[in-house]
């Protein structure tokens, strides 16, 4: 038994685990936990396979050999890591997180059991389940969406905002935790072959930096780069909103497509999810810092609008 994974899983754990696995003669792995257990699980798979350090297969298709099998066993929402070919593994010394995608690294076996998750702490619950519906509009609106990623992200956007609410408020709501569950896989499912974007690769830079939990820093920044993404495709923002329950008759295509931010604001806030990066004490003398590693992450090539620093120090002085 390996317990020494954290959120946002730095290269240390991984070698410690590493370690283990060899010291103890292992076979295979399972990961039980959150998108953090199973990355941390992906990430001692590639360096058993493989060797070398994390930072060699930073980027597509640098994994050359298989992972040891590995069964997922997720207990919150939100990362898909479950059913996902990508691990996120944060460098401690560059205060950077790496994204590492290959079809080699993806779990063999998935077991979703929405029992595991139907009493999770309510600001896991929130943040985790902001994080699925993030990944899901990301991917709805990637450069490399397709009618079937489509078909699974407006399922997974009108599944979530129907039931995150009851799921994360009460400890017996069996339905709604499986329905958030199974949104939750289904979009990530989608983004293997869509990425992300923005949303993902700012949040990314803010986890490295401060060590924020990814689902907080995904949900606090969604509604800034939806606004900012909306002219590149107004029609599937508008697309949104309706899956989201909001009313867009009558209205334009961009008053209908800003319903989409409105919806998800709204969401948020009900939640209780911090709304302004002050709230999590980040300083604007970083927000350089945060630009830069935010256009040298794996997703932005995904993202519909193309941005510049610029746009993105001045999302980020929006959000504050």
């Amino acid at each position: 038994v390996y317990d020494g994974v954290s959120k946002n899983p730095k290269t240390e754990v991984i070698y410690k685990g590493v370690d283990l696995y060899n010291n103890s003669k292992c076979q295979a792995i399972i990961a039980i936990g959150g998108g953090s257990s199973i990355d941390a699980a992906k990430g001692i798979g590639i360096i058993i396979s493989n060797g070398g350090k994390m930072e060699d297969y930073e980027g597509f298709g640098n994994v050359k050999k298989e992972i040891p099998f590995l069964i997922a066993i997720p207990t919150t929402y939100g990362t898909g890591s479950e059913v996902s070919t990508a691990t996120i593994i944060t460098n401690e010394y560059r205060q950077y997180k790496m994204f590492i995608g290959s079809d080699l690294i993806g779990p063999k076996l998935a077991l979703i059991d929405p029992n595991l998750l139907v009493r999770l702490p309510y600001k896991i619950a929130t943040s985790t389940g902001l994080d699925a519906l993030t990944h899901a509009i990301e991917s709805y609106i990637s450069k490399n969406e397709n009618p079937i990623s489509d078909a699974l992200n407006i399922y997974a956007i009108k599944t979530i905002a129907e039931n995150i609410a009851p799921a994360s408020t009460t400890n017996c709501d069996l339905e709604a935790t499986s329905q958030m569950v199974i949104a939750s896989a289904m979009t990530a499912i989608a983004f293997n072959y869509t990425a992300l974007g923005l949303v993902h690769s700012i949040a990314h830079a803010l986890g490295g930096l401060y060590d924020i939990a990814h689902g907080i820093a995904n949900a606090l920044i969604l509604p800034y780069v939806m606004e900012f993404n909306i002219p590149s495709k107004p029609n599937k923002f508008a697309q949104i909103a309706t899956a989201m329950g909001e009313n867009i008759e009558g209205l334009t295509k961009i008053e209908a497509a800003q319903k989409s931010v409105d919806a998800v604001t709204r969401l948020s806030k009900l939640l209780g999810i911090p709304q302004k990066l002050r709230e999590l004490n980040i300083s604007k003398d970083s927000f350089e810092k945060i630009a830069e590693f935010a256009l040298n992450d794996g997703n932005i090539g995904f993202n519909p609008r193309t941005v510049t620093k610029k746009q993105v120090i001045d999302i980020l002085n929006k959000a504050y």
